[in-house]
């Protein structure tokens, strides 16, 4: 009994100090592994996320409240395009690498460094899987749970889970040569695959989305000219600017209708029907020629009010509606 403790001992010290010669190593690939998996899982679900934002229509609350727009984000889905597209393959290559080695023995079923940073991530996947969990009864009881909402909480959920439960098995199982390994890995690289195919369906190509960003630039100088418009007024006594005399920035034109009205003209590469995550609905604008019409109001000049006494606010046209807040996703 004394000899077999001996022989374990001597076992265990053997296997920490071959451990200890290449834990930098293993570390290094361990770190990288889990570091392209949380990549991929945020690239998965921006891509799911701006998915849902595309195909779901507006929840009752919504509708009630006038709101027909999304809060569909370019930036996320081009992110999360961006991160699946370089991490899934790192991910994948570094995983059939490592049970590789597992399988050799390079690195230990037992190894401490394998153990260490599988159940720590385990433990973040447990923390996402039970935040959506929260988030989704937290919907419910606010009475927000609209069919958007339940189905981010409801990606958010599965692929968290999946993949606890696959480290869940992976660091139990005691067939290293087995073929589940390789066919979850197969699973998951057509489940990457296909997310990144979807991702690029929906999202413009690059040239549409370079037109758009000098769309919004017209779009930034147009805001722009109106405050100048409005100092001007308020200096003049409520005067709007001569056309021929009021000096604008490149791409947009003046054109002063009559005392108390002017427009803001410019030339668009591309349609902004559908508003975008953070964009003004009022300046929603089809491609090529298109002008913004704002009207002067001034208070009564007996008013005592210390601010200025005219502003210019553009004229919403009668089909635009109520953008949608983030009500009816109290989470997400």
């Amino acid at each position: 009994m004394t000899e077999e403790i001996k022989q374990n001992d001597s076992s265990n010290l053997s296997q920490i100090s071959e451990e200890k010669k290449s834990s930098a190593l293993h570390i290094f690939l361990y770190l990288l592994l889990f570091s392209s998996l949380g990549f991929i899982l945020q690239g998965i679900i921006s891509i799911y996320y701006q998915l849902i934002e595309k195909v779901i229509k507006p929840s009752d609350v919504d509708k009630i409240r006038g709101c027909i727009e999304t809060n569909f984000d370019p930036s996320s889905l081009k992110f999360g395009i961006a991160a699946l597209l370089v991490s899934f393959f790192i991910y994948h290559i570094l995983s059939l690498f490592i049970n590789r080695k597992l399988i050799n023995g390079d690195i230990k079923q037992e190894s401490l460094v394998r153990k260490f940073a599988t159940y720590l991530s385990m433990f973040i996947l447990a923390a996402m899987t039970i935040g959506g969990i929260i988030a989704l009864f937290l919907n419910y009881f606010e009475g927000a749970l609209s069919t958007k909402s339940f189905a981010k909480i409801g990606v958010l959920i599965g692929f968290s889970l999946t993949y606890l439960c696959f480290y869940l098995w992976e660091i139990r199982r005691k067939n290293l040569s087995g073929k589940i390994f390789n066919i979850l890995m197969i699973i998951s690289l057509a489940v990457s695959i296909a997310t990144l195919i979807i991702g690029f369906a929906i999202s413009d190509n690059p040239r549409v989305a370079r037109e758009k960003k000098m769309d919004n630039a017209l779009v930034e100088n147009i805001q722009d000219i109106s405050d100048n418009v409005s100092d001007f007024i308020n200096k003049e006594k409520g005067q709007l600017p001569k056309q021929e005399d009021f000096k604008t920035k490149e791409g947009v034109t003046y054109k002063k209708l009559d005392d108390k009205s002017f427009e803001l003209c410019a030339t668009f590469k591309q349609s902004a029907g559908e508003i975008e995550y953070g964009s003004n609905v009022e300046y929603r604008h089809p491609s090529g020629d298109n002008c913004f019409k704002y009207n002067v109001k001034c208070l009564d000049s007996t008013s005592d009010s210390s601010e200025d006494k005219c502003s210019v606010e553009i004229e919403k046209a009668d089909d635009i509606e109520n953008t949608c807040s983030n009500y009816g996703d109290v989470v997400f």
